[in-house]
């Protein structure tokens, strides 16, 4: 949870970014980088109103992979962001 909030005031404090907008399509393939689905990853976050960015910057971190097969685009973008390049795993120390 701690992560999801870090990444909700990320996304606040920078509004200039270029931000994907988001789809309802998105958040079905964001639910197939973990496994799990929409309704589990609202319950383990325990708000009422979890937004597809943060969500997204989470599975970045915690399922690299599966999360740059499934959603390229936004695996580039976070890649840019966090300097992490696309060819290894991300480690702690390159964050930002």
């Amino acid at each position: 949870m701690g992560l999801h909030e870090w990444a909700r005031g990320f996304v606040l404090s920078y509004p200039d970014l270029p931000w994907p907008a988001g789809a309802d399509s998105d958040w079905e393939r964001l639910t197939q980088v973990s496994g799990f689905q929409k309704d589990a990853l609202f319950a383990y976050v325990n708000r009422p109103d979890v937004e597809l960015l943060p969500a997204a910057m989470v599975h970045f971190f915690h399922f690299p992979e599966a999360f740059r097969e499934i959603l390229p685009d936004y695996a580039a973008l976070f890649e840019r962001l966090f300097n992490q390049p696309g060819d290894r795993l991300p480690e702690a120390s390159d964050v930002l």
